[in-house]
């Protein structure tokens, strides 16, 4: 690894330490974002979602999925599905994957099975609620 790299991540990983969050060591595998202002930025996204240090440090792989690319994409498309806002942060707590899943690869076969299985569509966001 290069000099420099090894500095981003170095970087990154003080500050995940700085706010409480234990990610694995930086050789663990978890790909984090160049700047520390872009790993700011997804811990502001997290919390904002109601989630906390100690749900960041449950599932730190969350740490690696952009905001824009992964997580507002789900979120929508969830939102449009009709998962209600307020189980939403207990959702995330008990499926947090979700967050860094393809729209199209991940949950839209999910709902389009549930439905095949005669589950109304207005149903289908409490049964994911229910069991994500």
């Amino acid at each position: 690894m290069k000099i420099e790299t090894i500095a981003i991540r170095t970087r990154a990983y003080e500050f995940l330490r700085s706010i409480g969050a234990v990610p694995d060591e930086p050789d663990g595998g978890l790909e984090l974002p160049v700047t520390v202002e872009v790993m700011q930025d997804r811990v502001d996204f997290l919390h904002k979602l109601g989630l906390t240090i100690e749900d960041i440090n449950n599932y730190p792989l969350v740490l690696g999925c952009s905001v824009k690319k992964n997580m507002i994409p789900v979120l929508d498309y969830l939102g449009k599905l009709g998962v209600r806002k307020s189980p939403f942060t207990e959702f995330l707590r008990r499926y947090p994957q979700v967050l860094h899943a393809s729209v199209v690869v991940d949950p839209s076969p999910v709902v389009k099975y549930l439905q095949g299985m005669d589950i109304k569509p207005h149903d289908v966001p409490r049964v994911l609620e229910k069991y994500p």
